[in-house]
């Protein structure tokens, strides 16, 4: 046996909502061969609301009156509690993680034309250079997801990008707590517009299985 030191299993805890005490010493087994079963799928689906097995839709919506651009934004794991629907938990607690799966964009009325993206703010930066080599700084990282074409499908007006057809867009991104959602929309003419979002919540750590 080996004895472990480290802090590499500091977030079980979390992941399987285990309370304090335990053990004093944690030891890898080495020189066994052993036949193991992976409950990790198990636990990830066992600790998701019972309601929705962690799958939840959400909205972001801009409500244009002429040629504007609006901006929403929101922190997925702190939501004003007027907005949030049962049993989406709020704020989110540390021993599960959020996962934003896809976004799609829907012209709930109006008319006119969109230039639209899904974006994220509030990463830490970790380097940024320009083709001189000298340093740079910002804040924005998205988008993450965009639209800039319009697409009637029967009585429902979706939006694509120019020269690709998809009217939803994959992203399958865990995301961080210190971090902001934006959904930014530039309409040419009166109208509503929704960014449409699937998101899992599922333990820490456990990865999701929604999309892979």
């Amino acid at each position: 046996m080996k004895q472990l030191d480290s802090d590499a299993l500091a977030v079980v805890d979390n992941a399987l909502g285990l309370g304090r005490g335990g053990s004093m010493s944690t030891e890898f087994s080495d020189g066994l061969l052993e036949q193991v079963l992976d409950i990790a799928p198990l636990v990830r689906r066992g600790r998701t609301q019972a309601a929705t097995q962690g799958i939840y839709g959400a909205y972001m919506r801009n409500v244009h009156g002429g040629a504007t651009t609006l901006q929403t934004n929101v922190n997925p794991f702190s939501i004003a509690a007027a907005a949030v629907v049962a049993p989406w938990p709020n704020p989110m607690p540390r021993g599960f993680d959020i996962w934003l799966i896809s976004a799609s964009l829907e012209q709930v009325s109006g008319s006119g034309t969109v230039d639209a993206r899904l974006g994220i703010s509030g990463l830490s930066q970790g380097w940024g250079i320009d083709d001189s080599g000298n340093f740079i700084s910002g804040s924005d990282f998205g988008p993450i997801a965009a639209w800039n074409n319009l697409r009637t499908m029967g009585s429902v007006v979706l939006g694509t990008l120019v020269g690709n057809d998809e009217v939803r867009q994959e992203i399958n991104l865990r995301l961080q707590r210190n971090l902001n959602l934006y959904f930014s929309s530039t309409a040419s003419a009166l109208a509503t517009y929704d960014c449409q979002m699937i998101f899992g919540v599922f333990p820490v750590g456990l990865g999701q299985d929604v999309k892979v």
